[in-house]
């Protein structure tokens, strides 16, 4: 086949192509037209030489082929030691955009699926195939393929825009998870541009550039009410799943409910689930709060149910339930807790500690006649102050540096009215300068000016002044207690404990106490200019409101009095705190945390029992579980009508 100058088509500058001297079959010279090289090939004459061929698993192929396959990189052998052109093998299995003719077909045929081995003009055909349209064409497809195409650009672009928008919706749920744990409003005052969610995503835009590109932007945002409240929503929802977890990763719960009413007066129940993790550590789990219209107890069980229902959660593991006394969730035949107790017994209802201690502090307060007008008077005093903002202005002129703000008196929590006296005893001398120029101002009128003057005759007296000294002295210890009862992690011998401790303090008070209440109540008055300290006027009281219940006590000294009245506040505060916080639930916990922990006690005595072959007394009026594992065992069983079984409750802990 014979070869004419210039017969081959031009190459663009940056095409690859072979330079090297091949002394077998050509020369190569370049002259240069412009920027466009024009190769001009000459061939010569092939020199003949006797090609030997390739050893072991290549037979048939010449040892000429690796200096080939180093000057074509390109070059490669099939399975049947055949040459074939790697790139056109590639491009053919990517299925690139080749031109379809009759050169292209043979160039496939020989290159890509049938093979070369006419191996005396081999540097030849390769000459020519580096020259082909195949050639070039994959060439061109190969390397557009490490070129960004216009779809590949667009999808790009759009990963970019998507990956910008996540880490803004990122930052937009944690400002929203913030402001919910904080428990601070989403909303503004006038508009959505000044809430409190616009205006931290503005200052954060500041250090992000994607949020605030993103708030810029004139489409949606995702920061509309519904879409914050769906933000909410999911986060309420997936927080909800973790702590279902958490509490069916356990083997029992308990139930704590109370009912309140919030800003809008509408009936709310919160409902918590204590738990006990492996670790012995206590856990209170907030389960959310769900409106009512009314508190009967059959409405508040459909609600226990529906909450237990929700989250999936088997009343056959409820082993508590906790609630205050009212007679709706207390009571023993109809209330919330027997409702619950018929359906699983040993669910034990416990009255709330805190609710307790806050009885015991009504007790005191109420039971006693001299203490529950003290409360009416200061009552309505703190509320005159505090009802006025002209009164609060003025009375913090009369103020001290240090005195402590009036605090309102807590309409249902006894326990936060102590933090009240304590803060009107130091601002006593205040009040007193208040209230005297509030009845002799001719500025207000004539019913706040009665009302000062009324009040001013209390507090001069030394009577009103003794009662706060008094009480603070003695319920301040229930105030602490109070606090202590609260704490989620409180074991119940550890409540009792304390419990224990506040009696005998007050036990001690009652014998030792008084000289020190008296002594700093006659200091106190004295430093004020306050009214000597005096009997009450006596009065016969009509034959038909006399009773023999109440008896006369007539003292003789003003200092008896007082101390009366100090022994009978003290007295009800003892007598609140042996009754109320005693009872067969919690005698039988007490019992159940002293064996767990180990405790000693001695054997129950057993009569009238029947003792099975394994040796368990199943019959009697002490029931005892004996196995020889354990040294203290602990039996519980149901009541039956048809044999003398204990009630639930009764616990017997025994030796071997």
């Amino acid at each position: 086949m014979e070869y004419m100058e210039n017969s081959i088509p031009r190459i663009t500058q940056g095409m690859e192509f072979h330079t090297q001297n091949y002394v077998d079959a050509f020369v190569v010279e370049r002259e240069r037209n412009g920027q466009v090289l024009q190769p001009v090939i000459r061939f010569l004459k092939p020199a003949v030489r006797n090609l030997n061929f390739l050893e072991n698993d290549r037979r048939g192929v010449p040892q000429a082929f690796r200096k080939w396959q180093s000057t074509y990189p390109w070059l490669d052998l099939n399975s049947n030691s055949r040459a074939i052109w790697k790139l056109c093998t590639e491009a053919t299995q990517k299925k690139l955009p080749l031109a379809k003719n009759s050169q292209t077909v043979i160039g496939q045929s020989t290159w890509v699926e049938n093979g070369f081995d006419t191996w005396k003009n081999a540097v030849l055909r390769f000459m020519k195939h580096e020259t082909s349209e195949l050639h070039r064409e994959t060439l061109t497809g190969i390397a557009n393929l490490s070129k960004p195409t216009v779809v590949s650009s667009l999808s790009h672009g759009k990963q970019k825009e998507m990956a910008d928008a996540r880490i803004a919706l990122e930052k937009m749920f944690n400002t929203v998870n913030v402001l919910a744990r904080q428990e601070l409003a989403l909303r503004g005052r006038d508009n959505d541009e000044n809430s409190n969610l616009i205006q931290l995503l503005k200052m954060r835009a500041e250090d992000v550039p994607q949020l605030e590109a993103w708030l810029k932007r004139t489409s949606y945002k995702w920061l509309h009410h519904d879409s914050v409240n769906e933000i909410l929503e999911i986060m309420a929802g997936d927080l909800i799943q973790k702590l279902v977890r958490k509490i069916k990763s356990v083997a029992y719960f308990a139930l704590i409910a109370d009912e309140t009413a919030d800003v809008t007066r509408v009936e709310q129940v919160s409902i918590s689930i204590r738990i006990v993790l492996d670790d012995l550590s206590i856990e209170e789990i907030f389960m959310g709060s769900y409106a009512t219209s009314n508190t009967r107890a059959e409405t508040l069980f459909k609600i226990m149910k529906n909450v237990l229902l929700r989250f999936n959660l088997n009343i056959a593991t409820l082993r508590g339930q906790c609630y205050d006394g009212a007679p709706n969730v207390s009571g023993g035949l109809t209330g919330l807790q027997a409702r619950i107790r018929k359906e699983k017994p040993r669910a034990l209802y416990v009255h709330c500690s805190a609710h307790t201690t806050n009885l015991v502090a009504q007790d005191a307060m109420e039971a006693v006649k001299s203490a529950r007008n003290f409360i009416g008077v200061i009552k309505e005093l703190i509320n005159f102050i505090r009802d006025s903002p002209k009164r609060v202005a003025e009375f913090k002129l009369l103020q001290t540096e240090d005195s402590p703000t009036l605090s309102q008196f807590c309409p249902t929590r006894w326990c936060m009215r102590i933090k009240s006296l304590k803060s009107m005893r130091p601002n006593f001398g205040a009040v007193l300068s208040f209230l005297e120029q509030s009845k002799d101002d001719l500025r207000i009128d004539s019913a706040a000016s009665t009302k000062a003057s009324g009040f001013l005759k209390h507090l001069e007296s030394f009577d009103f002044f003794f009662h706060p000294t008094l009480i603070i002295s003695v319920l301040e210890r229930i105030e602490i207690l109070n606090t202590e009862l609260q704490k989620s992690d409180l074991c119940y011998n550890n409540s009792h404990k304390k419990v224990k401790a506040v009696v005998e303090s007050l036990l001690s008070t009652r014998q030792f106490g008084f000289e020190t209440v008296w002594a700093d109540a006659i200091t106190g008055a004295k430093e004020l200019d306050l009214d000597n300290p005096e009997l009450p006027r006596l009065r016969n009281r009509p034959r038909k409101l006399r009773t023999e219940s109440e008896p006369e006590i007539h003292f003789s000294t003003a200092k008896e009095y007082f101390e009366n009245i100090f022994n009978n506040i003290v007295d009800q505060v003892l007598d609140s705190l042996n009754t109320r916080f005693q009872s067969e639930t919690m005698t039988l916990l007490n019992k159940l945390e002293d064996f767990v922990v180990g405790r000693e006690y001695e054997c129950a005595t057993v009569d009238q029992t029947v003792v099975d072959n394994s040796g368990i007394v199943v019959y009697g009026r002490k029931i005892i579980f004996c196995p020889l594992s354990r040294k203290y065992v602990i039996y519980y069983f149901l009541s039956s009508p048809s044999k003398n079984i204990p009630k639930i409750g009764d616990v017997v802990i025994a030796s071997e």
